[in-house]
């Protein structure tokens, strides 16, 4: 099904392109550049839910487990950016648009297990609203979203990123930012962190 999904996203940005070209040789610019707007706006759609997703192949119950010298989970910054700082090989990388630390909490107690050393570091996002979204529940069991009576679907990716128009132009320049550390607010991520024994970093 993801196969036949991956390719139907496929055909779509193909036809994206070829109806661009024909716009581009009939002289309809104003119609080129907004086919073009839309197919850069589609295929940056496509590649954020895939980069979000992409862990969940390594976590998949039926793979051998990998432990981990690190976990970095947070808001959305560019993997050439983390390189600078990270052995990207050595650490478990949980990224998406607008993360608030909440989710980064919730996440943290759920892949814990996975961490070796005790290096956590949370990409905390500008303006933190506190809520769990579309990209946190993946990761999730259907026992803790019932608990915190979550019923937003994964599905609803495409549609949350639409309705934050700034999440997408950041994810666009997040080559050019630069992390800084940082305090956390979340009292509840600190005393965890404190209570496994994990050097907790925040980075913004």
């Amino acid at each position: 099904m993801s196969r036949l999904l991956r390719n139907r996203k496929l055909w779509m940005l193909a036809v994206g392109l070829a109806l661009t070209a024909v716009l581009l040789l009939m002289k309809l610019w104003l119609l080129a550049v907004i086919v073009a707007v839309g197919e850069l706006l589609f295929s940056l759609l496509v590649y954020v839910v895939r980069e979000t997703q992409k862990p969940m192949g390594e976590l998949h119950n039926n793979r051998k487990i990998r432990k981990v010298d690190s976990l970095i989970i947070g808001d959305w910054c560019s993997r050439r950016q983390l390189s600078r700082y990270f052995d990207l090989s050595h650490s478990l990388i949980v990224r998406a648009p607008g993360r608030s630390e909440k989710a980064s909490l919730l996440l943290l107690e759920h892949l814990a297990s996975r961490l070796d050393g005790k290096n956590v570091y949370i990409v905390q996002p500008r303006k933190d609203n506190g809520e769990v979204g579309p990209y946190d529940l993946p990761y999730m069991s259907q026992l803790s979203k019932l608990e915190l009576g979550l019923s937003v679907s994964s599905r609803n990716m495409f549609s949350w990123l639409l309705c934050h128009p700034s999440e997408l132009i950041k994810v666009f320049f997040s080559p050019l930012m630069t992390l800084r550390e940082s305090e956390s607010t979340n009292r509840d991520l600190v005393e965890y962190c404190k209570r496994k024994g994990f050097c907790l970093t925040c980075l913004k």
